[in-house]
């Protein structure tokens, strides 16, 4: 099985074939971390998270990097998923007066936020992560989407031609920019095909052997997947993406393999 849009760190110890393409959510929100702090310069953090695994495991990977870097953390709050009204916590970060806001969560709640942190004068950046990563954040929140910076593994602005190639086809095909769910889709497609051709079967054991064996694998839309581990996890680059006139852009890549291995 390959899990093609899953971050949570338990999935891939449930069984001895289960391999991901996307980043591990300790390693996302280590590279969270590491955006704050020594890419945008920040000293003081306020953290809101969406309450449940996807966002309590990226908040918990964020918070230990932060440690490490010495960031403070000055406000820490969580939400339900679907929540809509945010202002009351928007106050709170206000009073709280951070560099920058590291927010898990969804497109839908994500766009709430910004917009409502827009209304209220929030003025600090925003930091999301892969559940922002849609062409339907930026149509929601509109304007106020506008130098939300999100980590993810997919880089519009690369020069690889296999990405290249996707978005292009993708937005011919379905007539809208692509997000990072449809790329990991696409990619989990091409690393089991990878797999079957050099296995040259296609029995489970013969499968995993060659996925496991995979090294600087380029034939991917948010690649390149250097290699995997003994625990079926890809390491791979992230990507910082900013919203620029009204699409995401590249901020910042993270290519340092200690950083980016689970």
């Amino acid at each position: 099985m390959i899990s093609a849009y899953a971050i949570h760190p338990e999935i891939t110890k449930t069984g001895d074939k289960i391999f991901r393409v996307g980043t591990l959510a300790a390693v996302e929100g280590r590279v969270g971390a590491e955006l704050a702090g020594n890419v945008m310069g920040a000293k003081k953090v306020a953290i809101l998270t969406i309450d449940n695994d996807f966002g309590v495991s990226l908040t918990e990977g964020f918070k230990q990097r932060a440690a490490e870097l010495g960031l403070e953390i000055v406000l820490e709050e969580k939400y339900p998923l679907g929540e809509t009204e945010f202002r009351p916590i928007i106050g709170k970060i206000k009073a709280a007066n951070p560099d920058v806001v590291y927010a898990t969560g969804y497109y839908n709640e994500a766009a709430n936020l910004v917009s409502q942190a827009k209304d209220e004068g929030l003025d600090v950046p925003i930091i999301g992560q892969e559940g922002y990563d849609s062409p339907k954040f930026i149509e929601l929140a509109g304007p106020a989407s506008e130098g939300v910076i999100i980590t993810t593994d997919l880089d519009r602005d690369s020069d690889r031609p296999m990405t290249q190639r996707f978005l292009t086809e993708y937005k011919n095909t379905y007539g809208e920019d692509a997000d990072m769910v449809g790329a990991s889709a696409f990619d989990a497609v091409q690393v089991l095909a990878y797999a079957i051709k050099t296995a040259g079967s296609t029995d489970p054991d013969a499968i995993a052997k060659a996925i496991q064996g995979l090294k600087n694998f380029e034939d991917v839309a948010s690649g390149p997947f250097w290699y995997y581990t003994e625990g079926r996890e890809v390491v791979r680059p992230v990507t910082a993406q900013v919203v620029k006139d009204g699409a995401f852009h590249r901020y910042h890549e993270f290519t340092e393999e200690e950083l980016l291995k689970p």
